[in-house]
């Protein structure tokens, strides 16, 4: 039991870190709403009580601080579909270069060799994570555009750190 919980909370902090990737010009963009928020309250003077109103749209904004919290809770309301549509544009190589970054205790397996099919078979049948790494020559074989529908597949120089790295050799378990 204890193995399980422990289990979904990996997952739980590596889909976090891969959304957070995902979304990263959305969560700035909600930063700089969030900062005109807060700025335009501290300089306005606007009583909180005010500043709930204009969030909730519920009352009519007045000066041009009022102004900055109605357009704020405007786009903090449109923030949410524009992080939407972040993740659902994003490519499959860049799904798979985000999720290779953030994977932790997972195996790395280089080339799709012979060799290298069977031990990557082995490993999907025992259930593991795996990030794959193979050669540009190697990126358009049918057997790896297949592969990165099911996992994490990164096109590389597998003889360079940067690619490896990639991979996110650092964290994994095994090579």
């Amino acid at each position: 039991m204890f193995s399980l919980v422990r289990m979904s909370w990996k997952y739980v902090v590596e889909s976090l870190k891969y959304y957070i990737k995902a979304m990263r010009s959305t969560i700035l963009i909600i930063g700089g709403i969030i900062v005109l928020l807060g700025v335009s309250w501290i300089l306005g003077g606007i009583p909180v009580s005010d500043v709930f109103s204009l969030l909730s749209m519920s009352k009519s904004p007045g000066n041009r601080y009022e102004w900055g919290i109605y357009i704020s809770a405007v786009l903090l309301r449109i923030a949410p579909i524009l992080g939407f549509v972040e993740v659902k544009s994003l490519t499959l190589d860049e799904k798979n270069r985000i999720k290779a970054s953030t994977m932790s205790g997972h195996t790395v397996v280089v080339g799709l060799g012979h060799l290298g099919l069977k031990i990557l078979k082995a490993l999907i049948d025992r259930g593991e994570k795996i990030v794959l790494v193979v050669d540009k020559s190697q990126a358009e074989r049918e057997e790896v555009l297949e592969l990165k529908e099911k996992l994490p597949v990164v096109v590389g120089n597998p003889s360079l750190s940067s690619t490896l790295s990639k991979a996110g050799l650092e964290r994994a378990k095994a090579l």
